[in-house]
């Protein structure tokens, strides 16, 4: 969830009341006008007086945001990349398993080149695990133990699936002894929870 803001979109000359969740690489609307808009597809027009006023597939919105409003429209202006938002960059020692997602794999080539396809060898400062269903989750305390003490681990899992709920990811991350930091949207299909180890719990991991 992002920054959440009540405003209207004018529709045939007339305006309805709409709402809109601003989050890092996107718009959610609901009300006056549904459907969920990537920042590419949304231009800002203005931002006096504290409100943000969009064009979105040719229709003009108004948001009032008071003292949010640059902040929201600097981030639909340059909206993160993927990489940024699951805090890959150069120097760290990063793997994926199991991740079969075309946009994720290519960037993930461009911002970390010497990226591990598969379980590592030794510890690293970011894993990817990618779980396709309620049976695959006690493969998060495994991997874990590839994780450094103070790394991250993200379970990338399909959105929208009653059999395989953001609280069952939730759950089986909190059984391995984890704690979830951060949620972000990895595509259109995925979606991803972060976990760490906690502080109390950081000991020296399985050099493996």
């Amino acid at each position: 969830m992002g920054t959440i803001a009540e405003g209207t979109v004018t529709v045939g000359g007339q305006k309805v009341n709409c709402k809109a969740d601003f989050a890092s690489d996107h718009v959610t609307f609901s009300g006056g006008r549904r459907g969920e808009v990537p920042y590419t597809k949304v231009q800002v027009l203005g931002t006096a007086k504290g409100v943000l006023r969009l064009r979105v597939d040719g229709a003009l919105m108004d948001f009032p945001l008071g003292a949010k409003v640059d902040r929201v429209a600097a981030k639909i202006r340059k909206p993160p990349t993927l990489m940024e938002k699951l805090g890959v960059h150069s120097g760290l020692k990063v793997a994926a398993v199991n991740v079969e997602a075309k946009a994720f794999t290519v960037e993930l080539a461009k911002a970390a080149p010497e990226a591990i396809r598969g379980e590592p060898a030794r510890p690293v400062d970011l894993l990817f695990l990618g779980v396709r269903g309620r049976d695959e989750l006690e493969r998060i305390a495994g991997a874990a133990r590839h994780v450094k003490p103070d790394g991250g681990l993200w379970v990338v899992y399909p959105k929208g699936r009653r059999d395989l709920r953001e609280s069952d990811v939730l759950a089986a991350g909190r059984e391995a002894g984890l704690k979830d930091t951060k949620v972000a949207r990895v595509s259109t299909e995925l979606t991803a929870l972060k976990f760490v180890h906690p502080v109390e719990a950081r000991g020296e991991p399985d050099d493996v």
